[in-house]
């Protein structure tokens, strides 16, 4: 299954007074991250002189996947090192190794262009390490400037004393699959930083920047997501219905109590009636404490199984690296710049754009529109006929409050009491189907899946006429961004339970 990577930004100034020392801190704080966390490291920096070559360096003898971002085109990037060729040189070696080259748009301010490199080097991490020398920026663009955003983010922030080489750790508390208890050494900590713990298979005998064979990638992405899958469809039912299971046993306790008071008197509340009732309200009360950690869950497995099914669906595409950051959600975002750094990784035969056009429009277009057309037609039933059975009950309900008014029912008939009884629960039922309702969320699903099935309609005849690579790409980009967004909505909708 994926395991997403760790991704380890960096900073730094370019001027050391020791690079030898900056060298060997910048290899420890790696051995020593390694160490603190389960999860693989993967690498995201630019390469400028000093600092950045450093890290870039230390990232190729660990043997990392790194992430190279530029604020300039590259014939703009190498005039930075033209009183020093010999750095130039050491960065051309590098570069190779990157598996994803991002570049900067053009600005009309070097500074401004330095600063966006640094503010992207922030936003694609997990951890930011730095060499600094704990002060403030002395230009827009600086490391100082790039550890200050990073703070504001809430990053953890690890940064090397630029003059003495200490390390000093911010927020590791966050770091994300924390090591308990401790690896044993430094040695297992650095082995343990290559790409081949992402499957958690031996470490493989050709270079870890090589490409991964097409079915090795695909065949990961797709376990995950049926693991996710899986997972999510077990614990679906115990999830869904926990609300619906509160409200249902509050209504049953109350029927239980208007029952009681309408046949017999208070002095029954103390016996059995009474302890069904406590019985029931107790059940209701400890519930959430059993199954809100199945609702979480639940929902995580759902959301990353849709994350890895958008990817399957385009991984064959020419061109991953703008579509997958194009489809960027504010969740899983360290699961959704794994699946881009595993494609990166990934070797891969591309689709013709016959090919891609008959493949999205069958595997993801198709299927997602018989989908939520079934789903909009089942939920615009189901609260149809919801709704109806609780008005009839709302009618009942009335009925019977006017009888005793007009001489209908009287307390001298034998059925008196039983109609009485009725009429005080008939408004429970109707609050339980609608509660059933809003629940289900059937109102938002019918007219919601609906307006889905009409846009995957006009896609699918966008895509038909598609016979270019831009256009093609902006339809996949356009579905897909919509699909995740729905999901992305569910969760924000689904995420909270009772008890939490």
């Amino acid at each position: 299954m994926l395991r997403p990577w760790l991704f380890v930004g960096f900073s730094g100034h370019r001027k050391l007074d020791d690079p030898a020392l900056i060298a060997r801190a910048v290899r420890e704080a790696l051995q020593k991250l390694a160490g603190r966390t389960q999860a693989p490291l993967a690498a995201v920096s630019s390469c400028a002189a000093g600092a950045d070559t450093i890290f870039a360096e230390a990232v190729a003898e660990a043997d990392l996947p790194w992430t190279l971002l530029l604020p300039f085109p590259i014939e703009v990037f190498q005039k930075d090192f033209d009183d020093d060729p010999a750095a130039w040189e050491r960065v051309e070696a590098l570069r190779p190794r990157a598996v994803r080259t991002v570049v900067e748009p053009p600005t009309q301010e070097r500074s401004d262009a330095y600063l966006e490199c640094g503010v992207r080097t922030v936003d694609e991490c997990d951890v930011l390490l730095t060499v600094w020398n704990g002060e403030a920026a002395a230009g827009r663009g600086g490391t100082g400037d790039v550890v200050a955003y990073a703070r504001t983010q809430g990053k953890t922030v690890w940064w090397i004393h630029s003059e003495t080489g200490a390390l000093v750790e911010e927020r590791s508390e966050n770091i994300p699959e924390p090591v308990s208890p401790p690896k044993q050494g430094i040695s297992a900590a650095l082995a343990a930083v290559t790409p081949a713990r992402l499957a958690g298979t031996p470490a493989p005998s050709a270079p870890a920047q090589q490409p991964r064979p097409e079915t090795d990638g695909y065949a990961l992405l797709e376990a995950s997501y049926r693991r996710h899958n899986d997972a999510a469809k077990a614990l679906r039912p115990r999830a869904m219905n926990l609300n619906l299971s509160l409200v249902y046993l509050h209504q049953i306790s109350a029927a239980i109590t208007l029952t009681t008071l309408t046949w017999y008197d208070q002095a029954w509340l103390q016996g059995p009636s009474g302890w069904v009732k406590l019985g029931l309200l107790f059940l209701a009360f400890v519930l959430p404490w059993f199954f809100v950690r199945a609702h979480t869950e639940w929902i995580h497995h759902r959301l990353r199984a849709e994350l890895c099914r958008s990817a399957l669906t385009i991984w064959r595409l020419p061109n991953p690296d703008e579509i997958l950051p194009a489809l960027r959600q504010p969740v899983e975002e360290r699961a959704q710049r794994s699946v881009l750094l595993l494609r990166m990784l990934t070797r891969v035969t591309p689709l013709t754009i016959d090919e891609a056009r008959t493949h999205f429009t069958a595997e993801r277009i198709d299927r997602q529109l018989a989908y939520f057309e079934k789903q909009a037609a089942t939920a615009r039933t189901q609260r149809r006929w919801l709704i109806l059975v609780g008005q009839l009950c709302t009618a009942g309900a009335l009925l019977i409050g006017f009888a005793p008014m007009f001489g209908v029912l009287t307390e001298a008939m034998g059925t008196y009491r039983p109609w009485m009884n009725v009429g005080r629960v008939l408004p429970l039922v109707t609050t339980a189907l609608l509660a059933t309702v809003a629940a289900r969320d059937l109102t938002r699903r019918a007219a919601r899946y609906g307006e889905l099935a009409a846009f995957l309609q006009r896609a699918r005849i966008q895509l038909a006429i598609a016979r270019t690579w831009p256009r093609l790409t902006r339809v996949v980009i356009d579905v897909e961004r919509t699909l995740l967004l729905e999901i992305w909505e569910w969760y924000s909708l689904a995420r909270f339970a009772p008890g939490r």
